[in-house]
């Protein structure tokens, strides 16, 4: 079942849209599950721990709790069309703050490094987001030995803003 057309993004060759509470849970399974759900390609896929503990902690309890109808409060799904396989996912960490900035997070599947994919992804986020969503800024975190994510936050129109000792702040004002 795919979220309304609202919703939903496309790139050149990926489809970008939020899970509900019930695909989640297939998606954290790794069992094959959520690809014969959206009748997609199943490739062997691992949830990264980090990921894993935000979307059982946070994610899950505010679908749960009603949040489900706001695409701000779930994990995005990447597919790509052509291969009908997921390629990766993002979230937003929380609801905008006050001045509408809202933090993203965001992974490629292993073994689909370096195709573009995640920077095609957030290109598409940035198109949605400015037409339908109360943000008006993004912000992101990368570490500062991630050459590759700190490529697709530049590539994307990220600016850095601040550094710490392990990581490196970004932000994408929108129009």
């Amino acid at each position: 079942m795919l979220p309304s057309l609202l919703h939903r993004f496309h790139t050149q060759r990926l489809t970008g849209f939020p899970l509900s509470y019930q695909q989640v849970l297939h998606y954290l399974a790794c069992d094959g599950t959520l690809e014969q759900e959206l009748a997609l390609r199943y490739q062997e896929r691992q949830v990264d721990p980090g990921l894993r503990a935000v979307l059982e902690e946070t994610v899950l309890p505010q679908i749960e709790q009603g949040d489900s109808a706001s695409p701000l409060a779930s994990l995005w799904l990447l597919v790509d069309r052509q291969k009908h396989r997921i390629v990766g996912s993002f979230l937003f960490k929380s609801q905008p703050n006050a001045a509408g900035e809202v933090e993203i997070g965001y992974g490629t599947e292993q073994g689909l490094y370096n195709q573009g994919y995640m920077t095609e992804a957030i290109g598409g986020l940035i198109d949605w987001a400015t037409e339908h969503a109360p943000i008006r800024a993004l912000l992101a975190e990368t570490a500062l030995d991630n050459l590759p994510s700190q490529k697709v936050l530049q590539k994307n129109g990220f600016e850095p803003i601040q550094n710490t000792e392990t990581h490196s702040h970004w932000r994408r004002a929108l129009p």
